[in-house]
């Protein structure tokens, strides 16, 4: 019987392992693991009850303004690296996290002529953009890629949360924050959750 990968201690459903082996998100296990380490942290219905009248609340401020205001969120991604040269091993070039910017506006603004255009009827170009940063925690110029040197080649995703990332979010009410790490396992591509006030999951 093939032993099937775990991440956060959860056996990884066949269904999100890709054909050449790598596995796609591992979000719900994820969300599941930071419920077991923080009870108080909210289940994803007390969540979705939290949201809703913040929803409300932005609709009718939308109503304020003009139906094509596209609403901008400074991005700040972390380029966890090992010393390695600018462009080399895990220290990916701007031109990389720049061209994963452009891929999530295609697909969040539904862009025509873009791998992020459906024909759906619920898809919708939801009027917001995300830009890498150009002014940072400190006041000074920046270009939203912020490298940092960790001297370790790969981290495990317990790692992740407890060392990598507390040493290098920034204030996570003004921007969104993503990290680029080399996983341990090389089978994994990435993870996200919805942001919480309790963690360090923006």
């Amino acid at each position: 019987m093939e032993k099937k990968p775990k991440f956060f201690g959860k056996e990884i459903a066949a269904d999100k392992i890709s054909s050449s082996g790598y596995i796609k998100c591992i979000t719900d296990e994820y969300e599941q693991y930071l419920q077991e380490r923080n009870s108080g942290r909210l289940t994803n219905d007390k969540f979705e009850e939290w949201l809703a009248p913040l929803i409300e609340r932005y609709k009718n401020s939308r109503q304020l303004l003009s139906p094509t205001q596209v609403i901008y969120i400074p991005v700040v991604v972390h380029v966890i690296h090992n010393g390695d040269p600018y462009g080399t091993e895990e220290n990916i070039t701007d031109e990389q996290v720049e061209s994963q910017i452009t891929v999530m506006n295609q697909d969040f603004r539904k862009m025509t002529g873009t791998p992020g255009y459906n024909s759906n009827p619920v898809g919708a170009d939801i009027m917001v953009e995300f830009v890498l940063a150009k002014v940072d925690p400190n006041g000074n110029p920046t270009n939203g890629i912020d490298r940092v040197n960790m001297c370790q080649e790969s981290w495990s995703t317990s790692a992740i949360d407890d060392y990598v990332k507390p040493n290098t979010i920034w204030d996570p009410n003004l921007y969104m924050n993503m990290w680029s790490v080399n996983f341990s396992s090389g089978s994994l591509l990435g993870y996200a959750t919805f942001p919480s006030g309790q963690d360090l999951t923006v």
